[in-house]
């Protein structure tokens, strides 16, 4: 298991790909040799961003990339739940350009148990929410990763507006909650 947190990242190259473009350095599956079978839209795995704090980077067989990023369990360190508000400290940020529009954002997930199934996400400057992926059934088949919309509340799935260029963050919120690729798919390409 990989603990440490990356300091920094280089200034990524960026593609244009399936009306995307994405920097290089954020990117695991991009090239169409590449591109899952899974994958309609363009995946991103969790583990090309940039985990800080309670977020830490684990090898698993189980994982799309052979890795996934989950937030620490209480055993393995003096951390808790942030069930109020995010922490700023604890966090996993991916940096992107797109083309601008609207899109929904897909996502591979895994929790435990009922106490480790959600994240704050926050894109650009618009206000946090809360992501609960509980109806999933993810703890029923743990560690494997179950698919699900980002979503707030009963808006399933959540429409994103991207622009040029983005910033999509996940705050812990439960400990042990576990992302291993998002997926953007554009609503009108």
């Amino acid at each position: 298991m990989q603990t440490q947190q990356t300091k920094a990242l280089a200034k990524p190259l960026s593609i244009f790909y399936f009306g995307l473009i994405l920097s290089l350095g954020f990117l695991a599956a991009c090239s169409k040799s590449d591109l899952p079978a899974y994958c309609t839209g363009l995946c991103i795995e969790a583990e090309t961003g940039l985990p800080l704090g309670a977020f830490i980077r684990v090898q698993s067989a189980e994982a799309s990339g052979g890795a996934f990023v989950r937030s620490l369990y209480h055993n393995e360190a003096d951390i808790h739940n942030h069930m109020q508000a995010p922490d700023q400290k604890d966090s996993l940020t991916f940096e992107f350009e797109a083309e601008p529009g609207k899109y929904t954002i897909k996502a591979w997930v895994s929790a435990k148990d009922l106490a480790s199934d959600s994240f704050y996400v926050k894109l650009n400057s618009q206000p946090y929410f809360v992501y609960s992926f509980n109806n999933t059934a993810a703890n029923s088949v743990f560690p494997e990763f179950v698919e699900d919309n980002l979503r707030e509340a009963s808006d399933d799935p959540k429409v994103f507006t991207l622009v040029k260029r983005n910033t999509l963050i996940f705050y812990m919120r439960e400990t042990g909650a576990g992302l291993d690729r998002l997926e953007l798919i554009p609503l009108n390409p």
